[in-house]
């Protein structure tokens, strides 16, 4: 995943390599979010993160206004249909 930095930011590119929950993982996120789905995202990436710019995760304005809208991409279901048989 890629953030683009701003103006006073120390990079202009951050990035995080990340990769898709496992079962126990999900199943944390998804206990969490009933609570405080920010939290849950928060504990999403920490659990997701493999490696690059740890700032996306670890500090509150990177993590909320960068990295967070881009976390619905490790959860989205595959494309799927219901069919009478």
């Amino acid at each position: 995943m890629v953030v683009f930095g701003e103006a006073g930011d120390e990079k202009e590119v951050y990035v995080a390599y990340m990769s898709e929950p496992t079962f126990p993982q999900f199943s944390k996120f998804m206990a969490a979010s009933k609570k405080d789905e920010v939290m849950a995202m928060r504990t999403l990436a920490r659990d997701c993160f493999i490696d690059g710019n740890r700032e996306l995760v670890d500090n509150d304005s990177m993590f909320l206004f960068g990295l967070m809208g881009q976390l619905s991409e490790l959860i989205t279901t595959r494309q799927s249909t219901l069919v009478n048989l």
